[in-house]
């Protein structure tokens, strides 16, 4: 989970805790409230763009934007949906989702993910991964997306949607969102984006005895046989839906697109102020990393013959969508750059073998969010993750220096579980590289100094 350093809090905001079952709000906005209803479906002002053109037999673009989940078959199912539903009309899916991830990243990917494609609506499914984040911070990345969305082509349609996990019962059960939920549907609230709680439909089935969330097993783990005619949500752990469990997922979509299409007429959305005052997250970004940037030893990593390139790149069908990774693994090499804006960080890969690195701000040495000397990478797992380095800062020209530390990181702790693992390899655990594929910004790349 994404801690930010926080140089201030943004725009005078009061942070609340969320547990205290208080909104996040100042004088100037809306609350950001953490009470929210968990409404199957909420029209506000439709989806009159991707209507009117379905209507017409025009091609329809739609963006799958969210997590692991919207991996599952529930896209192109809903895909499917729209296909016979109207029947004349050309559906083109566009799959912009990354497991493991939530809005905090996805503020950064809207531009090269999802708009550089032309969509005409767009799902938004991240507020199972931003369980557990500060209210506010969901809600400025959120109105991120909206915003940077609306900027581009205030013709595109968007709508959010809710997934389910385990431990949501007792606030769905009440009627009520989950507070990650809440914090999107606030935005939504404030901007007219309809919404659709597939968590609803599924916490409904569950009670009901019509739905298992994942198959039985006996004291032993063994699977066990399915009571005949009840379908399984997930795969095994409650979350991530199998073929059951996706149908489930697209007929509830379904389901509430009928209601919010009856509702919907077509027209721009209108951008209004932000709902948080001074939000920067309108202007986060992928920006490229480029040779000049970088010390001699960093190697561009090939996208064909390489294992990592091939992993992760998005040409080759990857769901990581990293193509353009560059690697090191000698303590003392070096990213140098200058970027002007808000906040900063780097799109990079945990993995087994990584190192560590110091960053330098502005020259000043920065601490990690875990107070520790070094930014370590280590995880069991190579996956895409967010290196977040500073928020919250003047908006001007930063300079940046990030270097491997010839330290290596404490892998204790990631070996011990690991070891437990079938398969275990330690020497997968040996070395001190970084992949670097993009810079984070919260504004614009300059000159490499």
């Amino acid at each position: 989970m994404l801690t930010r350093i926080t140089a201030a809090g943004l725009a005078g905001c009061l942070i609340a805790g969320a547990a205290s079952g208080a909104g996040e709000t100042n004088a100037a906005m809306k609350p950001i409230a953490i009470d929210q209803p968990a409404a199957l479906a909420q029209v506000r002002a439709g989806l009159g763009h991707t209507l009117e053109k379905l209507r017409a037999g025009k091609p329809v673009a739609i963006a799958y934007f969210g997590s692991s989940i919207s991996n599952s078959k529930w896209g192109p199912f809903n895909a499917d949906w729209f296909r016979r539903a109207f029947p004349d009309a050309e559906i083109r899916e566009i799959k912009a989702a990354i497991g493991a991830t939530g809005s905090a990243l996805g503020v950064f990917r809207v531009r090269d993910h999802v708009l550089k494609h032309h969509p005409d609506l767009v799902f938004v499914e991240f507020s199972i991964n931003d369980d557990g984040r500060p209210a506010l911070d969901i809600g400025r990345d959120v109105e991120g997306i909206v915003r940077q969305i609306w900027a581009a082509d205030p013709q595109i349609d968007i709508c959010l949607v809710h997934m389910y996990r385990p431990g949501y019962a007792l606030a769905l059960d009440a009627g009520r969102c989950t507070p990650s939920q809440a914090a999107h549907e606030a935005v939504a609230e404030y901007y007219g984006i309809p919404s659709i709680n597939a968590a609803a439909r599924i916490q409904e089935q569950v009670d009901a005895g019509s739905l298992l969330l994942s198959a039985p097993k006996d004291a032993d783990g063994n699977p066990q046989p399915t009571p005949a005619g009840i379908p399984v949500f997930s795969i095994g752990d409650g979350v991530h839906p199998g073929d059951d469990g996706a149908r489930i997922i697209a007929d509830a979509v379904g389901e509430s697109l009928s209601v919010i299409f009856a509702a919907s007429s077509p027209g721009a959305h209108a951008l209004p102020p932000p709902l948080i005052p001074g939000n920067p997250m309108e202007r986060a970004r992928l920006a490229p990393l480029a040779a000049p940037m970088l010390s001699s030893g960093w190697v561009l990593l090939d996208e064909t013959t390489n294992r990592f390139g091939r992993l992760f790149s998005e040409t080759s069908g990857s769901q990581y969508k990293m193509s353009g990774v560059w690697e090191a693994g000698a303590p003392g090499e070096s990213i140098r750059f200058r970027f002007r804006g808000t906040g900063v960080g780097l799109y990079d890969v945990r993995a087994p073998d990584a190192g560590q690195v110091d960053v330098v701000l502005d020259g000043k040495p920065v601490a990690s969010p875990a107070g520790l000397y070094g930014f370590s990478r280590v995880h069991p797992d190579h996956w895409p993750c967010m290196l977040w380095i500073a928020d919250g800062l003047e908006d001007r020209d930063h300079t940046v220096t990030i270097t491997l530390s010839p330290d290596p990181p404490d892998r204790r702790t990631v070996l011990e579980a690991a070891s437990k693992k079938a398969g275990f390899d330690p020497k997968q655990f040996e070395g001190t590289f970084i992949r670097v594929a993009r810079i984070l910004v919260v504004g614009d790349l300059i000159e490499t100094p």
